[in-house]
């Protein structure tokens, strides 16, 4: 199993349109694709800050992900983004 998690910043007056687009068209993209769970939440303490976490069965789905996550992320209103993998 390899989790993924992003750290990203979402302008606050993009927010309700990046959740509504997660929950309609980004998280069923990830999952037929091979992603076995997909969450984002909002940290507590930031009006901006996002994190996203995906679970893959292993790194070869995972990185069959990539250019998928990097084209979303260029037109989902995110501001700035870290990234981890953990294998």
């Amino acid at each position: 199993m390899v989790k993924v998690i992003y750290e990203y910043d979402v302008a606050i007056e993009k927010q309700e349109e990046y959740l509504k687009v997660t929950r309609e068209k980004i998280k069923p993209l990830w999952e037929s694709k091979g992603c076995q769970s997909y969450d984002v939440w909002q940290v507590a303490d930031s009006e901006t800050r996002f994190i996203k976490e995906a679970l893959f069965e292993n790194e070869s789905v995972m990185k069959g992900m990539k250019g998928i996550l990097i084209k979303k992320h260029l037109h989902s209103g995110v501001t700035s983004k870290t990234h981890r993998d953990y294998p």
